[in-house]
């Protein structure tokens, strides 16, 4: 099994700068992008104010890597349609597997979420590994 934890870069700016409700267009986008890339088997939430999770079973770290530079590039590649115009948005993922010496799933997360961290300190938009 494999997760990729995804967040938008910058997200603060789009509701300081456009308001609550366009960043609501922008969350529904990525969720889109999201449903565009993910299997049947796969599954995705919202686990705060802009980060998703991803939980992909029965993925390596290689499918996993793919996966999360398909959907980086969904959403650099493409600006989101919104209602006062087109906007540019870039994630930043963290993405890895389970490993036998995780003593449970929040192992798992939490290394994710310490890859999703170097990709925004290395300068967003891009994906790490775990």
């Amino acid at each position: 099994m494999a997760v990729i934890l995804c967040d938008l870069d910058h997200f603060k700016r789009v509701n300081d700068e456009l308001g609550h409700p366009t960043g609501d267009e922008v969350l529904k986008a990525f969720a889109s992008r999201i449903r565009g890339v993910l299997r049947d088997s796969d599954s995705a939430g919202r686990v705060g104010g802009e980060e998703f999770l991803l939980v992909l079973p029965e993925t390596d770290l290689e499918g996993a890597g793919l996966l999360a530079e398909r959907l980086r590039s969904a959403l650099a590649n493409e600006p989101v349609q919104l209602a006062s115009g087109q906007r540019a948005v870039t994630c930043s993922l963290g993405f890895g597997c389970q490993r036998a010496s995780d003593p449970d799933s929040g192992a798992l997360v939490a290394r994710v979420d310490g890859a999703l961290y170097k990709a925004k300190g290395q300068g967003r938009n891009q994906a790490c590994s775990a």
